[in-house]
């Protein structure tokens, strides 16, 4: 019998005979540890496109289903209303202890990496009779989205391309060669790990390159509470399509391509209908929760995905998917004119792409930098002029001259100080990430009507918009290049700041 099949049986009996079933279900589990506990866990077959995970902790049969955001990705036709449904019909039970945004529980079973999120059902003390009902009201409930959705899907895909109906006796699974961290800070080892069957709307990358962002050295650190371990860094991806979804149809096998920030988007919320995917709330972060470019293969959401210009050089290409867009987004949002005046803040891995951008959209671009080496360095790359950032005289001196400031320092700075160099109506607008509170005074900004912002990479079209600029006007990073074997080297030169201006790892 199909090995799914087995499991799909002993569930059954689990709902019927709870201790019969929960027998069964014993001697197909595998130990698993979490934060320390020992467990004893399977991934169950609802469906070709579900997997509903059981635990068994304590004595007590727990569920565990992949996070609301994916459930879509696994149930075909799902929208955010039903997994919100989901969600409510399971806490009628009293089953749900906790809606999670975490990622720090993870589970292997059958070889296959799991992150649990959002559905983390409760562990102990729960009555049978509440976990039959629950498991038996989410089994149903789930079959009927997934025969609801595949028959949607096959409504619109042409018969030689239509889903199986069952999972194949070897589901076909592809090991990826990567880098990896097991704690905060530490050093990145050789790491497997597996991808299962590509999803209908899925790409895989054949990394060629991956770009090093300071981000990515906050995630390894944990600086911002949000990495899970193994921690696989890399979100400034350039390499060529290895395979495609069959509702792919933008890129094809061969294409070169880029992934950045982001690997995926809900794609049904206000904001990615109203084309802000970057402000979506359920946007799958391609180093959160999920593992990085520094590897040889990465998978991510098509519309994550982007086709390279011919006039882009790919080996340079990763930094413009972060580093790029950060800066460029703000001059499209905001509809900066070309005859703009705008003061570049920090001259570094972002301030040096800001420098080129903002010039070649026709503005007056001025670099604030404290280093004698890097003026020369920035009149050279498109300022036209600078001003010492240490020197207050020299700040006061460039009063109500700026349309707009862009600070790409990650450091408080005087900021009173530098709102009084922008005309009225100007914007000072934030890229570099600050942990302390801004110190502002109000009334300078009431009297010139000046704005504070900030925002986070850009939209997919802006990023489309953002890599044709970049061809254009032949924009491209100032990089140093490493090998990936030599990531560690990498890391710490660029936490040692002597990275000029950004690192690209490099597979060949």
């Amino acid at each position: 019998m199909h090995a799914a099949n087995e499991r799909y049986l002993a569930f059954m009996a689990c709902l019927d005979n709870p201790d019969a079933g929960q027998k069964a279900l014993a001697k197909m589990t595998a130990p698993t540890k979490v934060k320390g506990r020992s467990y004893r866990s399977f991934d169950l077959f609802l469906d070709p496109d579900y997997r509903l995970f059981l635990t068994l902790a304590r004595g007590e049969w727990a569920i565990f289903g992949v996070r609301a955001g994916d459930l879509r990705q696994h149930i075909p036709g799902l929208t955010p209303g039903r997994s919100s449904d989901l969600i409510k019909r399971l806490r009628t039970h009293g089953l749900i202890k906790q809606v999670a945004h975490s990622y720090n529980d993870r589970f292997t079973t059958l070889g296959r990496r799991v992150i649990v999120t959002a559905l983390v059902i409760r562990e102990y003390g729960v009555q049978p009779s509440l976990v039959r009902n629950a498991l038996s009201s989410l089994c149903r409930f789930v079959e009927d989205f997934a025969d609801q959705g595949r028959r949607d899907l096959q409504s619109r895909t042409p018969t030689s391309r239509r889903l199986q109906s069952s999972p194949p006796e070897d589901m076909p699974m592809t090991t990826v060669h990567a880098y990896a961290a097991t704690a905060p800070n530490g050093s990145l080892e050789p790491f497997e790990y597996q991808l299962g069957p590509i999803g209908p709307e899925d790409v895989d990358i054949s990394v060629d390159s991956c770009g090093i962002c300071h981000s990515d050295l906050s995630m390894l650190e944990n600086a911002w509470g949000i990495s899970a371990y193994p921690f696989v860094p890399g979100h400034e991806v350039s390499g060529r399509v290895s395979a495609v979804g069959e509702m792919v149809t933008h890129v094809q096998v061969g294409d070169r391509v880029g992934l950045g920030w982001h690997a995926g988007y809900c794609m049904t919320c206000d904001e990615c209908l109203g084309g802000h995917h970057n402000m979506c709330s359920k946007a799958e972060q391609t180093i959160v929760g999920r593992h990085g470019g520094f590897a040889d293969r990465v998978r991510a959401r098509a519309a994550s995905v982007f086709k390279l210009p011919a006039g882009i050089d790919a080996g340079e290409a990763g930094p413009l998917l972060c580093g790029g867009i950060t800066v460029f987004n703000p001059m499209m949002q905001f509809g900066l004119p070309p005859t703009g005046r705008v003061g570049i803040i920090g001259i570094g891995g972002l301030g040096h792409l800001a420098l080129q951008f903002a010039r070649a959209w026709g503005c007056e671009v001025t670099a604030f930098t404290s280093s004698e080496s890097k003026t020369q360095q920035a009149l050279a790359m498109g300022a036209h002029d600078t001003l010492n950032s240490r020197d207050p005289n020299a700040i006061a001196g460039a009063a109500r001259r700026f349309d707009l400031l862009l600070s790409t320092v990650n450091v408080p700075l005087d900021w009173s100080a530098y709102l009084a160099t922008l005309k009225p109506r100007g914007r000072l607008h934030l890229l570099g990430v600050q942990v302390e509170p801004l110190e502002l005074s109000q009334f300078p900004m009431l009297m010139g009507q000046l704005s504070v912002s900030s925002s986070p990479v850009g939209s997919p079209l802006a990023i489309r918009r953002m890599l044709e600029f970049a061809a254009r006007h032949q924009i491209a990073p100032v990089t140093e290049h490493f090998r990936m074997e030599q990531v560690n080297d990498a890391m710490e030169h660029l936490r040692a700041g002597k990275a000029r201006y950004r690192i690209v790892l490099d597979r060949h």
